[in-house]
């Protein structure tokens, strides 16, 4: 019975060890358990483990299931799915693929979170922080060490040059508010 199921790996995860030929190989509840239990990943049929359709849609419905699922670190569409979901699943990705330049900047494109949890190598790419931190300006504080205060001062410049603040004005209380450069509109009404 599904339900008892569910209720068993509330207590315990290995119940999905009993998990029968039938639920195991059923997509359906499969992905109703993964959106719950990740680590059941390793208890479900080797057909729905290799298919790459459902570890997409098990991503997609909870991040956390890249890290059981073996075979699928390095593919691009597969992580970059499960990091939309969970930044910190940017950890779980093959180290070759987490290094790669343009993997980076697909982190950040399809979760700006997942910036501060980048390599160093990619923290330390000004185009790549200031990308992160025009998303959520708050993220310019992960950029390195090396880059940080030039991060922070541009998007306090790029923010305050959006609501029409006097040129060179960049340590104003509203440098930190991104919907106003989201917002043109409102960035006009403010400036009037």
């Amino acid at each position: 019975d599904r339900d008892f199921v569910t209720m068993a790996m509330r207590i315990s995860v290995r119940a999905a060890g009993g998990l029968s030929q039938e639920l195991s190989s059923d997509p359906a509840f499969a992905g109703r358990l993964l959106e719950l239990f990740p680590s059941a990943l390793v208890y479900l049929s080797g057909s729905l483990r290799r298919s790459k359709d459902f570890i997409l849609q098990a991503v997609q419905k909870n991040g956390e299931v890249l890290r059981y699922a073996c075979g699928w670190h390095s593919e691009p569409e597969v992580v970059l799915t499960a990091i939309e979901k969970a930044s910190h699943a940017v950890h779980y990705v093959d180290s070759r693929l987490r290094q790669r330049v343009d993997f980076g900047r697909a982190a950040v494109l399809v979760n700006c979170w997942s910036f501060e949890q980048l390599p160093s190598r990619h923290r330390s790419s000004l185009p790549l922080a200031l990308e992160a931190a025009r998303a959520q300006p708050a993220l310019a504080h992960f950029a390195t060490e090396g880059i940080r205060n030039e991060v922070v001062y541009l998007i306090k410049k790029e923010q305050s040059e959006a609501i029409g603040a006097p040129k060179g004005y960049v340590e104003g209380p509203v440098w930190w508010i991104p919907e106003i450069s989201k917002q043109p509109e409102r960035a006009e009404a403010l400036s009037t």
